[in-house]
């Protein structure tokens, strides 16, 4: 009811702030269009009432059929398309009857576009980090175009950068730096986009197709990982550490086994009973030689297994160093705000 009396409403501002007399005809289609789209409006059928209100519209330019859209896009969930006929609709009647409720219903739709658009940015950010830049790129065009916040054009240049997509990545530093002047990192910007350029003018570079990259015929492929080889050699040289230290470990159980199998056997001799000489010939054989045997493999063991695995973690930090890793820095009214990810 309440949807009703909002639409009879602002159909009657349209008939009255009509400023331009129309064509009986055109005016006549112009109220058929809109009757047919009340009544798509009240059963629900609100992409039906938008395209039947702007028709209504295109025959009669009344702005009330401007807010009745901006209505049936809100009902729809449509907040972009909503705010945006919201807006037009003022800049038409900027005082109309209803004109807080009709501010409070943009600032609603001016709200929920923002969401849409962070939502959007932290799925792109999310990609950038992991080193997906194309698809980062196409993200951060879509909060962009929700919400023309200069930072999204600034990350898009440097995800263009980070694919080495050096024309588009000129091109989107200079767009960032026509909405936004004076950002806080304008000396770096500006020296990227000198980068760029200079990236652009190579042979092979996207800027000699235009501004798409040449496409593989195999399909797309994985870049190039420099670091894996040196990552297999800390996973092998990790391992043979471990084994080191197991072996270590177990003779170092058997040596302390043989002192107390020793310590036992002298025991068993004293003045009384003395021991034989075959019994210290086994005494030397078993317990001494066999026990400085183990203690000294024990000690072998445990340097070359610290050795292995740290050589291993040597190696391990030489390959995470050998990746370029996906930074952005974001200007911020207080300074910038750095992005960064780790490939593992």
């Amino acid at each position: 009811m309440r949807r009703t009396a909002v639409l009879a409403l602002l159909i009657l501002i349209a008939s009255v702030t009509s400023a331009r007399a129309q064509p009986a005809d055109s005016k006549q289609q112009g109220d058929l269009a809109a009757m047919e789209a009340e009544t798509k409006f009240k059963s629900g059928d609100y992409a039906g009432a938008v395209e039947k209100f702007k028709l209504a519209y295109q025959l009669d330019a009344d702005p009330g059929y401007l807010f009745n859209v901006a209505q049936a896009y809100r009902l729809a969930k449509d907040c972009a398309s909503s705010a945006d006929y919201y807006r037009q609709f003022l800049e038409k009647v900027p005082s109309p009857p209803n004109l807080d409720q009709v501010k409070g219903w943009l600032a609603d739709q001016e709200a929920c576009v923002r969401a849409l658009a962070s939502s959007a940015a932290a799925e792109a950010d999310a990609k950038l980090t992991s080193g997906r830049y194309v698809d980062a790129v196409e993200q951060f065009k879509v909060a962009y175009q929700l919400d023309p916040n200069p930072d999204y054009l600034f990350k898009i240049a440097e995800a263009y950068r980070l694919a080495h997509d050096c024309s588009n990545a000129a091109e989107s530093y200079r767009r960032f730096l026509t909405k936004a002047p004076n950002p806080p990192n304008v000396d770096q910007i500006e020296r990227r986009i000198v980068e760029q350029d200079e990236c652009a003018k190579l042979p092979g570079s996207s800027a000699s197709s235009g501004s798409k990259r040449p496409t593989d015929p195999k399909g797309p492929r994985d870049p190039v990982d420099r670091g894996a080889g040196k990552r297999r050699l800390a996973m092998i040289a990790t391992g043979a550490g471990v084994v080191a230290l197991g072996v270590a470990g177990f003779f170092t159980w058997d040596a302390r086994y043989l002192a107390k199998q020793r310590d036992n056997l002298l025991r068993s001799c004293d003045t009384a009973t003395p021991c034989t000489p075959e019994q210290w010939t086994g005494y030397k054989d078993r317990y001494n030689d066999r026990g400085d045997r183990a203690a000294t493999i024990a000690i072998t063991g445990y340097a070359i297994g610290g050795v292995a695995i740290a050589g291993g973690v040597a190696l391990f930090l030489m390959a995470r160093s050998g990746h370029e890793q996906p930074v952005a820095i974001t200007p911020t009214s207080g300074g910038a705000m750095v992005l960064g990810g780790f490939a593992f």
